[in-house]
């Protein structure tokens, strides 16, 4: 497994033929843009076959913050490789939809299993 973090603990992983993006609750626009940028430099060296956007630790997000998290993840898709996210927190997906961010672009997993699971059924599509 291959691993590149930043200060804020959030991480790009590398498992088999997928990357996944892991933020934490200490993430913050700066940082996820940071590991946005880490994420699709990655991409471009690895042509990794999917991409998980990790969620499952973060407990508070802004729509300033999701905004950054979508366009990471059009890039993502820009490059050919598809994007998903997962483990939204109940709040944190309540909130989203009050905001009326718009999920209607983005795929969606309950967690990183689920997402591993779509992916590879994606893959064989």
């Amino acid at each position: 497994m291959n691993e590149e973090s930043n200060e804020s603990g959030s991480a790009v992983h590398q498992v088999n033929n997928c990357l996944i993006a892991s933020f934490n609750r200490h993430s913050d626009e700066t940082s996820i843009s940071r590991t946005g940028k880490v994420l699709l430099k990655q991409l471009a060296k690895n042509r990794a076959k999917g991409v998980i956007i990790d969620l499952s630790d973060v407990t508070i997000l802004s729509s300033n913050e999701f905004a950054i998290l979508k366009n990471v993840a059009r890039s993502v898709a820009m490059m050919g490789t598809t994007p998903v996210f997962s483990g939204f927190q109940p709040g944190v997906a309540a909130s989203l939809v009050d905001l009326d961010t718009g999920f209607d672009d983005i795929m969606t997993a309950r967690n990183i299993d689920d997402a591993v699971e779509l992916l590879a059924k994606l893959m064989l599509d």
